[in-house]
């Protein structure tokens, strides 16, 4: 059986003020996708606060996108994923409870990204390693998460430069990576808004339903926000498990042990 670690858990930014979103992925692809969704995010948000820390958390954030696409073939596999879904919402031109002229554009949004990406040379980002102060700083900051000036002095100098001019170089930076951004929000979007939640009960605290294999990429688990609980969740090839845990005042995990309506989403 393969568990899915708590702290993988991808918790939506858009949830309801009496509930609280996790998503969960099944599979490896989703997890990527689902982690770069809010590596983006944040990065984005930080190169926005413009601090110096939060511009060093963004800075930070680009050499992981780095170190992440340089380690495999994610390019290939996004390729394949674009072409699926052309070919799928290609089909539905014959639905007639399809807008054909909105299918049109997202159908021409998706070719557009397959095509930006296999006319890509080399790794993603790889242009920003001939940049001396990237290919620098990413070799003295891979050994400790803290600055420190004497490590990297050339780091705390930018970090002291005018706002406008750091969140500029940062945000030239992430266009490197832009072809991606857009494919992942778009991948994660599609798969959002074809799937709807449903209320399903757990009793004592926990969830069990079969499921093929590749059924589903991720699942969406909306529970009360007063309950003050977070789902774990295993899955094997047959089927996948939720257990809810509950924090106490000390931070302490225990076993939720009640029964409870909570909602429920699949992502295909």
């Amino acid at each position: 059986m393969k568990n899915f670690n708590p702290s993988a858990t991808m918790i939506s930014d858009n949830i309801q003020s009496d509930s609280i979103n996790f998503e969960v992925p099944l599979d490896n692809k989703s997890r990527s996708l689902l982690r770069l969704e809010r590596v983006f995010r944040e990065t984005n948000r930080h190169i926005k606060i413009a601090t110096p820390s939060a511009h060093f958390f963004a800075l930070k954030q680009i050499f992981f996108l780095l170190d992440f696409f340089e380690r495999g073939d994610f390019k290939a596999e996004l390729i394949k994923e674009l072409d699926r879904d052309i070919a799928y919402f290609t089909k539905l031109n014959s639905n007639p409870e399809v807008d054909l002229s909105k299918l049109e554009v997202f159908i021409n949004q998706l070719g557009q990204l397959s095509k930006w990406f296999s006319s890509q040379k080399g790794k993603i980002g790889h242009q920003l390693l001939e940049q001396e102060f990237i290919l620098n700083a990413k070799n003295k900051l891979t050994l400790g998460s803290v600055l420190l000036s004497f490590d990297a002095p050339f780091v705390e100098l930018f970090l002291s430069m005018p706002i406008e001019k750091r969140q500029q170089k940062l945000y030239d930076w992430l266009k490197a990576f832009k072809g991606i951004q857009t494919s992942v929000e778009v991948l994660l979007r599609l798969s959002r808004e074809t799937s709807t939640f449903a209320t399903v009960i757990a009793e004592n605290g926990y969830y069990q339903r079969t499921i093929r294999k590749n059924e589903f990429k991720f699942i969406g688990i909306r529970v009360p926000a007063d309950f003050n609980i977070y789902p774990e969740v295993s899955t094997d090839q047959k089927r996948f498990n939720i257990r809810f845990m509950a924090l106490s005042d000390d931070l302490e995990a225990k076993q939720f042990s009640d029964w409870f309506n909570f909602e429920l989403a699949f992502y295909t």
